[in-house]
């Protein structure tokens, strides 16, 4: 006897989903989210940078 389980697959898939963006948005450190770190990584980074290429030889 075989039970039809259609459409399970797209269940957990959203489920997953779900859990996934609740885990990225949930603050981390002082208040912030993954989101919010990342942004200021690349931010951190990027001047950085700027201020190094701006440096003549």
């Amino acid at each position: 006897m075989r039970i039809k389980m259609r459409g399970s697959a797209a269940v957990e898939y959203a489920l997953g989903l779900v859990f996934f963006v609740a885990v990225v948005l949930a603050p981390v450190f002082s208040g912030k989210n993954a989101v919010e770190l990342l942004i200021d990584a690349i931010k951190l980074e990027h001047s950085a940078y700027m201020h190094a290429s701006s440096m003549s030889l």
